[in-house]
C-alpha cells in the first residue's frame, strides 16, 4: 500500500506546478471589481473569484500533501515553491478584501 501511495504523490506532485500556474493565471485575469458595471456583473464576478480561490486551496492543499522526502526528483526547480507561495498570497488577499473562501 505505501508504493501506491508513493507513486500517486510523485503523480500528483509532476500534475501540481501545471495546474497551479493554470488556476492563477485564471483568477489573474479576472476583472477588478472596480470595472463593473451592472449589479448582476458583480455576483457573477464574486461567483467566479470564489470558485477560483476555492481551487487554488485545493492545489495548496493537494501541495502540502504531496511534500515528498525526494520532493527534489519531483520537482526540480524553485518554481514550484514560488507558485505556491504566490497562490497563498492570492489567497489571503481575497480573505482581506472580505470575500468568504
Amino acid at each position: 500500500m505505501p508504493e501506491i501511495e508513493e507513486n500517486a504523490r510523485l503523480q500528483i506532485a509532476d500534475f501540481l506546478p501545471g495546474a497551479m500556474e493554470q488556476a492563477l493565471d485564471l483568477y489573474n485575469k479576472l476583472p477588478d471589481i472596480d470595472t463593473l458595471k451592472a449589479p448582476k456583473d458583480f455576483k457573477i464576478l464574486h461567483d467566479a473569484r470564489k470558485a477560483a480561490i476555492a481551487n487554488i486551496l485545493l492545489l495548496i492543499d493537494l501541495a502540502k500533501w504531496v511534500d515528498l522526502p525526494e520532493k527534489d526528483k519531483a520537482m526540480p526547480d524553485d518554481r514550484f515553491a514560488e507558485l505556491i507561495n504566490a497562490a497563498e498570497a492570492k489567497v489571503d488577499q481575497y480573505k482581506k478584501e472580505g470575500s468568504d473562501a
